[in-house]
Protein backbone atom coordinates (compact mmCIF):
# COMPACT_ATOMS: atom_id res chain seq x y z
CA UNK A 1 0.00 0.00 0.00
CA UNK A 2 1.49 3.39 -0.99
CA UNK A 3 0.66 6.83 0.40
CA UNK A 4 2.21 10.22 -0.38
CA UNK A 5 2.17 12.82 2.41
CA UNK A 6 3.94 15.95 1.24
CA UNK A 7 7.37 14.83 0.17
CA UNK A 8 7.16 11.63 2.19
CA UNK A 9 6.25 8.35 0.59
CA UNK A 10 4.70 5.94 3.04
CA UNK A 11 4.82 2.26 2.23
CA UNK A 12 2.55 0.21 4.47
CA UNK A 13 2.47 -3.55 4.37
CA UNK A 14 0.02 -5.36 6.58
CA UNK A 15 1.42 -8.80 7.26
CA UNK A 16 -1.45 -10.35 9.21
CA UNK A 17 -2.75 -10.55 12.73
CA UNK A 18 -5.52 -8.72 14.52
CA UNK A 19 -6.27 -6.40 17.39
CA UNK A 20 -8.60 -7.47 20.17
CA UNK A 21 -8.31 -5.85 23.58
CA UNK A 22 -11.68 -6.06 25.30
CA UNK A 23 -13.14 -3.39 23.06
CA UNK A 24 -10.16 -1.05 23.54
CA UNK A 25 -7.77 -0.31 20.74
CA UNK A 26 -4.12 0.53 21.12
CA UNK A 27 -1.46 0.78 18.42
CA UNK A 28 2.20 0.92 19.40
CA UNK A 29 4.91 2.10 17.03
CA UNK A 30 8.39 0.95 17.87
CA UNK A 31 11.11 2.51 15.68
CA UNK A 32 13.61 -0.25 15.10
CA UNK A 33 15.76 1.00 12.24
CA UNK A 34 16.83 4.28 10.67
CA UNK A 35 18.86 4.22 7.45
CA UNK A 36 20.17 6.73 4.95
CA UNK A 37 20.07 5.33 1.43
CA UNK A 38 21.08 7.61 -1.42
CA UNK A 39 20.41 10.66 0.70
CA UNK A 40 16.86 9.53 1.60
CA UNK A 41 15.97 8.79 5.17
CA UNK A 42 14.06 5.57 5.74
CA UNK A 43 12.34 4.82 9.01
CA UNK A 44 10.62 1.51 9.71
CA UNK A 45 8.13 0.86 12.48
CA UNK A 46 6.47 -2.22 13.86
CA UNK A 47 2.70 -1.88 14.20
CA UNK A 48 1.32 -3.83 17.12
CA UNK A 49 -1.46 -3.70 19.69
CA UNK A 50 -1.03 -3.04 23.35
CA UNK A 51 -2.08 -5.97 25.46
CA UNK A 52 -1.38 -6.63 29.13
CA UNK A 53 0.29 -9.95 28.38
CA UNK A 54 0.75 -10.54 24.66
CA UNK A 55 1.58 -8.10 21.87
CA UNK A 56 0.82 -9.09 18.29
CA UNK A 57 2.65 -7.68 15.32
CA UNK A 58 0.24 -6.57 12.64
CA UNK A 59 2.50 -5.15 9.98
CA UNK A 60 5.08 -2.52 9.18
CA UNK A 61 5.16 1.04 7.87
CA UNK A 62 8.15 2.40 6.02
CA UNK A 63 8.66 6.14 5.47
CA UNK A 64 10.73 7.20 2.47
CA UNK A 65 11.57 10.87 1.91
CA UNK A 66 12.09 12.15 -1.63
CA UNK A 67 13.96 15.21 -0.32
CA UNK A 68 17.73 14.69 -0.34
CA UNK A 69 19.33 14.91 3.06
CA UNK A 70 16.06 15.11 4.97
CA UNK A 71 15.74 13.28 8.27
CA UNK A 72 12.44 12.44 9.94
CA UNK A 73 11.37 14.34 13.03
CA UNK A 74 8.69 13.98 15.70
CA UNK A 75 6.07 15.42 13.35
CA UNK A 76 6.71 12.63 10.85
CA UNK A 77 6.50 10.11 13.66
CA UNK A 78 3.12 11.52 14.73
CA UNK A 79 1.80 11.15 11.17
CA UNK A 80 3.08 7.60 11.01
CA UNK A 81 1.44 6.80 14.33
CA UNK A 82 -1.91 8.20 13.15
CA UNK A 83 -1.66 6.29 9.88
CA UNK A 84 -0.81 3.11 11.73
CA UNK A 85 -3.66 3.63 14.19
CA UNK A 86 -6.13 3.91 11.32
CA UNK A 87 -4.60 0.89 9.60
CA UNK A 88 -4.96 -1.09 12.82
CA UNK A 89 -8.61 -0.10 13.11
CA UNK A 90 -9.22 -1.14 9.51
CA UNK A 91 -7.55 -4.51 10.06
CA UNK A 92 -9.57 -5.12 13.21
CA UNK A 93 -12.86 -4.08 11.59
CA UNK A 94 -12.18 -6.37 8.65
CA UNK A 95 -11.44 -9.25 11.01
CA UNK A 96 -14.63 -8.66 13.01
CA UNK A 97 -16.69 -8.38 9.81
CA UNK A 98 -15.26 -11.63 8.46
CA UNK A 99 -15.74 -13.44 11.76
CA UNK A 100 -19.33 -12.27 12.13
CA UNK A 101 -20.12 -13.34 8.58
CA UNK A 102 -18.50 -16.73 9.11
CA UNK A 103 -20.40 -17.38 12.33
CA UNK A 104 -23.72 -16.34 10.78
CA UNK A 105 -23.17 -18.52 7.72
CA UNK A 106 -22.14 -21.52 9.82
CA UNK A 107 -25.12 -21.21 12.14
CA UNK A 108 -27.50 -20.64 9.23
CA UNK A 109 -26.22 -23.72 7.44
CA UNK A 110 -26.84 -25.81 10.56
CA UNK A 111 -30.53 -24.85 10.40
CA UNK A 112 -30.95 -26.21 6.87
CA UNK A 113 -30.58 -29.75 5.51
CA UNK A 114 -27.15 -30.47 4.06
CA UNK A 115 -28.73 -32.06 1.00
CA UNK A 116 -32.18 -32.93 -0.25
CA UNK A 117 -33.09 -36.62 -0.17
CA UNK A 118 -33.82 -38.72 -3.21
CA UNK A 119 -37.52 -39.56 -3.39
CA UNK A 120 -38.60 -41.99 -6.13
CA UNK A 121 -40.99 -40.46 -8.64
CA UNK A 122 -40.33 -36.80 -7.84
CA UNK A 123 -37.62 -34.21 -8.30
CA UNK A 124 -36.76 -31.65 -5.63
CA UNK A 125 -34.92 -28.33 -5.53
CA UNK A 126 -34.45 -25.74 -2.81
CA UNK A 127 -33.03 -22.29 -2.43
CA UNK A 128 -32.16 -20.11 0.54
CA UNK A 129 -31.01 -16.51 0.16
CA UNK A 130 -30.28 -14.42 3.26
CA UNK A 131 -31.21 -10.77 3.38
CA UNK A 132 -28.53 -8.13 2.92
CA UNK A 133 -24.96 -9.29 3.35
CA UNK A 134 -25.81 -12.33 5.46
CA UNK A 135 -24.30 -10.95 8.69
CA UNK A 136 -27.27 -12.04 10.80
CA UNK A 137 -28.96 -15.41 11.10
CA UNK A 138 -32.44 -15.28 9.61
CA UNK A 139 -35.54 -17.23 10.55
CA UNK A 140 -36.45 -18.73 7.18
CA UNK A 141 -35.95 -22.48 6.86
CA UNK A 142 -36.98 -25.55 4.89
CA UNK A 143 -36.75 -29.28 5.46
CA UNK A 144 -37.58 -32.61 3.81
CA UNK A 145 -37.61 -35.86 5.78
CA UNK A 146 -39.36 -39.26 5.78
CA UNK A 147 -42.38 -39.97 7.99
CA UNK A 148 -42.38 -43.64 7.09
CA UNK A 149 -41.19 -45.91 4.31
CA UNK A 150 -43.94 -44.58 2.04
CA UNK A 151 -44.55 -40.98 3.18
CA UNK A 152 -42.45 -37.83 3.33
CA UNK A 153 -42.81 -34.44 5.00
CA UNK A 154 -41.98 -31.10 3.35
CA UNK A 155 -41.64 -27.97 5.47
CA UNK A 156 -41.05 -24.29 4.78
CA UNK A 157 -41.19 -21.83 7.67
CA UNK A 158 -40.42 -18.29 8.73
CA UNK A 159 -39.58 -17.31 12.31
CA UNK A 160 -39.91 -13.64 13.20
CA UNK A 161 -36.80 -11.58 13.84
CA UNK A 162 -33.12 -12.25 13.30
CA UNK A 163 -30.09 -13.15 15.33
CA UNK A 164 -29.55 -15.65 18.12
CA UNK A 165 -33.14 -15.80 19.38
CA UNK A 166 -34.52 -16.34 15.88
CA UNK A 167 -31.93 -19.07 15.33
CA UNK A 168 -32.95 -20.80 18.57
CA UNK A 169 -36.64 -20.80 17.63
CA UNK A 170 -35.82 -21.92 14.09
CA UNK A 171 -33.98 -24.92 15.50
CA UNK A 172 -36.89 -25.59 17.87
CA UNK A 173 -39.36 -25.42 14.97
CA UNK A 174 -37.39 -27.68 12.69
CA UNK A 175 -36.72 -30.43 15.20
CA UNK A 176 -40.13 -30.22 16.88
CA UNK A 177 -41.76 -30.79 13.50
CA UNK A 178 -39.44 -33.71 12.77
CA UNK A 179 -40.54 -35.31 16.03
CA UNK A 180 -44.24 -34.48 15.74
CA UNK A 181 -44.46 -35.67 12.14
CA UNK A 182 -43.43 -39.16 13.22
CA UNK A 183 -46.73 -39.54 15.04
CA UNK A 184 -50.01 -40.56 13.49
CA UNK A 185 -52.22 -37.70 12.43
CA UNK A 186 -52.62 -34.89 9.94
CA UNK A 187 -50.13 -32.07 9.33
CA UNK A 188 -52.26 -29.74 11.45
CA UNK A 189 -51.61 -31.98 14.49
CA UNK A 190 -47.85 -31.53 14.05
CA UNK A 191 -48.28 -27.77 13.76
CA UNK A 192 -50.22 -27.77 17.02
CA UNK A 193 -47.37 -29.61 18.70
CA UNK A 194 -44.97 -26.96 17.44
CA UNK A 195 -47.30 -24.23 18.69
CA UNK A 196 -47.27 -25.72 22.18
CA UNK A 197 -43.49 -26.07 22.14
CA UNK A 198 -43.10 -22.39 21.24
CA UNK A 199 -45.53 -21.29 23.97
CA UNK A 200 -43.64 -23.43 26.49
CA UNK A 201 -40.42 -21.61 25.59
CA UNK A 202 -41.99 -18.32 26.61
CA UNK A 203 -40.47 -16.58 23.62
CA UNK A 204 -41.75 -13.39 22.05
CA UNK A 205 -41.03 -14.85 18.61
CA UNK A 206 -43.75 -16.28 16.37
CA UNK A 207 -43.57 -18.39 13.24
CA UNK A 208 -45.44 -19.19 10.06
CA UNK A 209 -45.14 -22.70 8.64
CA UNK A 210 -46.43 -24.73 5.72
CA UNK A 211 -46.27 -28.48 6.29
CA UNK A 212 -47.10 -31.02 3.58
CA UNK A 213 -47.19 -34.82 3.75
CA UNK A 214 -46.72 -36.56 0.41
CA UNK A 215 -47.10 -40.20 -0.61
CA UNK A 216 -47.50 -42.14 -3.84
CA UNK A 217 -51.04 -41.99 -5.26
CA UNK A 218 -52.86 -44.94 -6.75
CA UNK A 219 -52.50 -44.80 -10.51
CA UNK A 220 -49.48 -42.48 -10.38
CA UNK A 221 -48.70 -39.08 -8.98
CA UNK A 222 -48.72 -37.94 -5.36
CA UNK A 223 -51.32 -37.61 -2.65
CA UNK A 224 -50.67 -34.43 -0.68
CA UNK A 225 -52.01 -33.22 2.68
CA UNK A 226 -51.23 -29.59 3.51
CA UNK A 227 -51.67 -27.49 6.66
CA UNK A 228 -50.77 -23.83 7.07
CA UNK A 229 -49.87 -22.00 10.26
CA UNK A 230 -50.24 -18.38 9.19
CA UNK A 231 -48.19 -19.11 6.07
CA UNK A 232 -48.80 -18.40 2.38
CA UNK A 233 -50.32 -21.44 0.65
CA UNK A 234 -48.15 -23.37 -1.79
CA UNK A 235 -48.49 -22.74 -5.49
CA UNK A 236 -49.51 -25.82 -7.46
CA UNK A 237 -48.60 -25.57 -11.14
CA UNK A 238 -50.57 -28.05 -13.18
CA UNK A 239 -49.16 -29.59 -16.33
CA UNK A 240 -51.60 -27.48 -18.39
CA UNK A 241 -50.23 -24.23 -16.90
CA UNK A 242 -53.09 -23.53 -14.49
CA UNK A 243 -52.32 -22.44 -10.91
CA UNK A 244 -53.94 -23.53 -7.65
CA UNK A 245 -53.32 -22.35 -4.06
CA UNK A 246 -54.52 -25.12 -1.72
CA UNK A 247 -55.11 -24.49 1.95
CA UNK A 248 -56.11 -21.54 4.12
CA UNK A 249 -53.63 -19.36 5.99
CA UNK A 250 -54.57 -20.45 9.49
CA UNK A 251 -53.12 -18.67 12.52
CA UNK A 252 -49.56 -17.69 13.40
CA UNK A 253 -47.80 -20.20 15.62
CA UNK A 254 -46.53 -19.25 19.06
CA UNK A 255 -49.33 -16.74 19.76
CA UNK A 256 -52.52 -18.58 20.80
CA UNK A 257 -53.11 -21.67 22.91
CA UNK A 258 -55.50 -23.22 20.39
CA UNK A 259 -54.92 -21.80 16.90
CA UNK A 260 -57.33 -22.58 14.08
CA UNK A 261 -55.45 -24.93 11.75
CA UNK A 262 -56.94 -26.87 8.85
CA UNK A 263 -55.80 -29.59 6.46
CA UNK A 264 -56.32 -29.70 2.74
CA UNK A 265 -55.98 -32.79 0.51
CA UNK A 266 -54.99 -32.70 -3.15
CA UNK A 267 -53.38 -34.89 -5.78
CA UNK A 268 -50.42 -34.03 -7.98
CA UNK A 269 -50.34 -35.78 -11.34
CA UNK A 270 -47.30 -36.49 -13.54
CA UNK A 271 -46.00 -33.18 -14.87
CA UNK A 272 -47.46 -31.13 -11.98
CA UNK A 273 -45.25 -29.00 -9.75
CA UNK A 274 -45.61 -27.49 -6.28
CA UNK A 275 -43.73 -24.51 -4.85
CA UNK A 276 -43.45 -23.73 -1.13
CA UNK A 277 -42.03 -20.30 -0.28
CA UNK A 278 -41.68 -17.65 2.43
CA UNK A 279 -43.12 -14.14 2.34
CA UNK A 280 -39.74 -12.66 1.48
CA UNK A 281 -40.66 -13.64 -2.09
CA UNK A 282 -44.03 -11.88 -2.35
CA UNK A 283 -42.86 -8.85 -0.35
CA UNK A 284 -39.86 -8.24 -2.63
CA UNK A 285 -39.81 -4.95 -4.48
CA UNK A 286 -40.77 -1.44 -3.46
CA UNK A 287 -43.23 -1.12 -0.60
CA UNK A 288 -45.90 0.40 -2.84
CA UNK A 289 -45.34 -2.12 -5.66
CA UNK A 290 -44.14 -5.47 -4.27
CA UNK A 291 -43.95 -8.59 -6.38
CA UNK A 292 -47.02 -9.86 -4.54
CA UNK A 293 -48.91 -13.12 -4.81
CA UNK A 294 -50.36 -12.19 -8.19
CA UNK A 295 -46.92 -11.41 -9.57
CA UNK A 296 -45.60 -14.73 -8.29
CA UNK A 297 -48.55 -16.61 -9.80
CA UNK A 298 -47.98 -14.94 -13.16
CA UNK A 299 -44.29 -15.83 -13.05
CA UNK A 300 -44.83 -19.46 -12.06
CA UNK A 301 -47.60 -19.96 -14.64
CA UNK A 302 -45.00 -19.32 -17.35
CA UNK A 303 -42.66 -21.96 -15.98
CA UNK A 304 -44.56 -25.16 -16.68
CA UNK A 305 -42.53 -28.12 -17.88
CA UNK A 306 -39.49 -26.66 -16.10
CA UNK A 307 -37.25 -28.62 -13.77
CA UNK A 308 -37.50 -27.73 -10.06
CA UNK A 309 -34.03 -26.19 -10.15
CA UNK A 310 -35.10 -23.91 -12.99
CA UNK A 311 -38.23 -22.99 -11.06
CA UNK A 312 -36.41 -21.86 -7.91
CA UNK A 313 -33.76 -20.10 -10.02
CA UNK A 314 -36.43 -18.09 -11.84
CA UNK A 315 -38.19 -17.10 -8.63
CA UNK A 316 -34.94 -16.06 -6.95
CA UNK A 317 -33.96 -13.95 -9.96
CA UNK A 318 -37.40 -12.29 -9.97
CA UNK A 319 -37.01 -11.40 -6.28
CA UNK A 320 -33.59 -9.84 -6.85
CA UNK A 321 -34.78 -7.97 -9.96
CA UNK A 322 -37.85 -6.61 -8.17
CA UNK A 323 -35.86 -4.26 -5.94
CA UNK A 324 -32.77 -2.15 -5.76
CA UNK A 325 -29.87 -3.84 -3.99
CA UNK A 326 -30.04 -7.00 -1.95
CA UNK A 327 -33.40 -8.43 -0.79
CA UNK A 328 -34.65 -6.88 2.46
CA UNK A 329 -35.88 -10.21 3.79
CA UNK A 330 -34.64 -13.79 3.67
CA UNK A 331 -36.23 -16.09 1.13
CA UNK A 332 -36.64 -19.86 1.31
CA UNK A 333 -37.95 -21.93 -1.61
CA UNK A 334 -38.76 -25.62 -1.95
CA UNK A 335 -40.06 -26.97 -5.25
CA UNK A 336 -41.01 -30.42 -6.46
CA UNK A 337 -42.22 -31.88 -9.72
CA UNK A 338 -43.86 -35.23 -10.31
CA UNK A 339 -42.00 -37.30 -12.86
CA UNK A 340 -43.91 -38.14 -16.00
Amino acid sequence: MLFIIGSVVVVACVIGGYIANGGHMGVLFQPFEWLIIGGAAIGAFIISNRKPVLSRTLGAITLVSSTRGRHFDSGDLAKAEELGRRAGLAVDNARLYSERSRVAQTLQASLLPRALPHIPGIELASRFRPAGEGLEVGGDFYDVFPRSESEWALVVGDVSGKGAEAAAITALARYSLRTAAMEEGAPSAALRRLNQAMLSEGTSQFATVVLAYISAAAGGGLDVRVALGGHPPPLVLRADGSIETPGSYGVLLGILEDPALHDRDLTLRPGDAMLLYTDGVTEAGSRDRPLGEHGLRDLVSRLREREPEQLVDAVEQAVVAAQTGEPRDDIALLALTVSR
